[in-house]
């Protein structure tokens, strides 16, 4: 995910539980981060902590929307998302195109 270029794409679908849609989110985060370290390669243990410490981890708006199947055990975010948990109406509203701002 550290290399590629999320806009191109038209969203991204994650089929899992909480834990795996946390990972995604987490790992979006990190992306910007990860770029202008230039993944922090060489270098003492030192200088990579200085690095990071210098830089914020700025929260961008994203145009690119991210889509949850239910697949999890308690599904807490496809609940709050679509106000159920069921994989089949995840899917609908994949393929609809439905948004919910969360």
């Amino acid at each position: 995910i550290f290399t590629t270029d999320i806009s191109t794409y038209d969203g991204i679908l994650v089929v899992g539980g909480d834990g795996t849609f946390h990972e995604l989110i987490n790992a979006l985060l990190v992306l910007p981060l990860s770029r202008k370290l230039g993944r922090a390669k060489g270098g003492s243990d030192e200088e990579r902590q200085r690095k990071l410490d210098e830089l914020r981890l700025e929260l961008m708006p994203s145009d690119v929307p991210i889509g949850i199947i239910s697949a999890g055990l308690t599904n807490s975010i496809a609940r709050s998302a679509y106000g159920n948990t069921s994989a089949e109406v995840a899917v609908f509203h994949a393929i609809l195109g439905s948004r919910q701002l969360i």
